[in-house]
């Protein structure tokens, strides 16, 4: 009985794993992160992380187009993705829009959780820094 149930959940426990080994590759900037990507491709549960994993490397290649589009269909699947939010923000910082980002980090700072809250925040305080207006980025959070 144990085996068999271990075996219904083989494949989700090897795309985690899988998952795991490609965020690892993917902080350390190897380029092979992608090859563990197009394994979570097949796996409905795990799309979402593969499409983080890609977002990642373009970043990392400095391919923000692709990361924004990336972080826009990632959000089209699952909309309260704090990461894509991010990811797109610092996209659009990167290509010099940083009327975009605020308001990406904008429409973040509208998810429920607190996390998101404070990514948001983070991002807000990030930009006024970028902007050269410390002493806003000081009274951001309150």
């Amino acid at each position: 009985m144990t085996l068999r149930i271990a075996a219904e959940h083989a494949d989700a426990i090897r795309n985690a794993i899988v998952y795991g080994i490609g965020t690892v590759e993917v902080m350390i900037g190897m380029q092979s992160a992608g090859r563990w990507a197009a394994l979570l491709d097949t796996d409905p549960m795990q799309h979402v992380n593969a499409m983080l994993l890609r977002k990642a490397l373009c970043l990392q290649q400095g391919d923000f187009e692709t990361a924004e589009r990336i972080a826009n269909e990632a959000l089209a699947l699952n909309p309260g993705y704090e990461k894509a939010f991010v990811a797109m923000a610092l996209s659009q910082l990167a290509v010099g829009r940083t009327g975009d980002a605020a308001a990406t980090y904008s429409r973040l700072a509208e998810l429920t959780t607190a996390r998101a809250k404070s990514l948001a925040a983070a991002g807000r305080i990030d930009l006024a820094l970028y902007d050269g207006r410390q002493e806003e980025a000081l009274t951001l959070p309150d």
